[in-house]
């Protein structure tokens, strides 16, 4: 209360002649319940001046209370009163009052928005607005950065002179600042073991919970080189123009293995196989076709370069093919032809023949000649002792023939013979 006096009597010393500021005039305002010396500042309340003379005043003109009830930019009321019988004595207050609450009229933000309407990223506003009598002050400046939303809002107020502060005003947006989450995905599962072995497309996609996906790379096509992390990259754009991006990872081989120089190896009861497989090959399939007959899986595993065949039959005909795969699932095969034979060499076992026929075999060392032996249904029809490793027969009914060939050792006349070199048949058609 001592400084409040203190700050009157000072104005009041600024506002009387220097004969009177001793004993002058001073003023209380009484404004919303608080009384306190009148200020030059503006009031939002009904305001009532009470002027204070000083002791031995008379004659006091304008004294009265006065009371300012409606906005104005500034009332003045003058208090004048005598001292010692002569005017002496003046004082004026000016009374500022606004009790209006100021509005806001706009709000602006400082850019349009980034992408199709929506913003991306922090985007600043400025507000304006009116006061009636005191005018605005100030308005606030709200920046939005967050959070993502199709409605979000920001609102703003100003600050009239007399201090008052106006309603809010809000600002409708949408916002959207986070990048859509992309995948990047192959259009189809893997050709073997986790390989791609041909073309496959890799598609883009994405999801925007708050302003939705514009658009994706297109599905695009990996069709080489080859490589166990092949990588394809693709992006995606949401409708706020944020944009991501997914690569995926595959393994790709589509170049087939290499089975070289496959080769077979005849012999009485057994075909030899060997090949050259490339080091990327992983299983190897022997199948073999005998003419006439069904193919039969012999091998079915691991890598292999060789393989023996043991169940064939002398002078039957075979196909191989030897297929080798590797882990990706491509496949190359060689293919191979024998006909395993013993010492008899012609005509092949259970061959058909017309009348007649030449019989031949492998040529024995150390044999002077050779025993031959021709059976037909169960019953010896012909022995001979020809001297070299073939007998030419004719005129032979139709039928199944069994024929036998021993080598003859030293004279004739001895009746040595070594082992028996073969057996095998022939049938004679009509």
């Amino acid at each position: 209360m001592k400084a409040t006096l203190v700050v009157g009597v000072a104005i009041l010393a600024l506002l009387l002649p220097a004969a009177a500021r001793a004993d002058g005039i001073t003023a209380n305002c009484t404004a919303g319940g608080v009384t306190a010396p009148c200020g030059s500042g503006w009031y939002t309340a009904d305001v009532t001046v009470s002027f204070i003379l000083p002791a031995g005043s008379s004659n006091p003109i304008g004294c009265s209370n006065q009371v300012v009830s409606s906005d104005t930019p500034g009332v003045t009321f003058s208090c004048s009163v005598s001292v010692s019988g002569s005017q002496c004595c003046r004082l004026d207050v000016t009374i500022k009052r606004d009790a209006t609450v100021p509005t806001v009229t706009a709000v602006t933000p400082s850019r349009g928005p980034d992408v199709n309407g929506w913003y991306n990223h922090a985007v600043s506003f400025s507000a304006a607005g009116t006061a009636s009598v005191s005018g605005i002050a100030s308005c606030t400046s709200p920046t939005y950065s967050g959070p993502d939303s199709g409605s979000a809002s920001v609102s703003a107020t100003c600050t009239s002179g007399a201090g008052l502060v106006s309603a809010p005003r809000d600002f409708a947006l949408q916002y959207d600042a986070t990048p859509p989450t992309v995948t990047a995905a192959p259009s189809r599962p893997p050709d073997a073991n986790g390989w791609y072995n041909h073309p496959v497309g890799i598609a883009f996609q994405a999801t925007d919970p708050v302003s939705g996906v514009d658009s994706c790379t297109p599905t695009a096509t990996y069709s080489g080189p080859g490589s166990n992390a092949a990588a394809v990259s693709g992006s995606c754009k949401d409708k706020a123009g944020n944009s991501a991006s997914a690569t995926a990872t595959l393994e790709y081989d589509s170049t087939p293995p290499k089975i070289d120089g496959l080769a077979a190896k005849a012999l009485r009861s057994s075909v030899g196989l060997t090949w050259k497989a490339s080091a990327d090959v992983d299983v190897v399939t022997i199948v073999r076709t005998r003419t006439g007959g069904k193919p039969v899986t012999l091998y079915n595993g691991s890598r292999m370069t060789t393989f023996t065949d043991r169940k064939v039959r002398s002078g039957d005909a075979y196909t191989y093919v030897v297929i080798a795969l590797d882990q990706a699932g491509n496949t190359a095969s060689a293919r191979v032809k024998a006909t395993p034979s013993g010492p008899l060499l012609a005509p092949a076992m259970r061959a058909r023949v017309r009348g007649s026929v030449t019989l031949r075999w492998k040529a024995v060392r150390g044999a002077s000649y050779y025993n031959v032996q021709l059976w037909l249904a169960g019953k010896k029809i012909m022995t001979t002792w020809p001297a070299g490793p073939s007998l030419r027969l004719t005129r032979l009914k139709p039928g199944r023939y069994v024929w036998f060939v021993w080598p003859g050792l030293g004279a004739r006349q001895l009746n040595r013979y070594g082992p028996l070199v073969g057996r095998s048949t022939f049938v004679v058609t009509r």
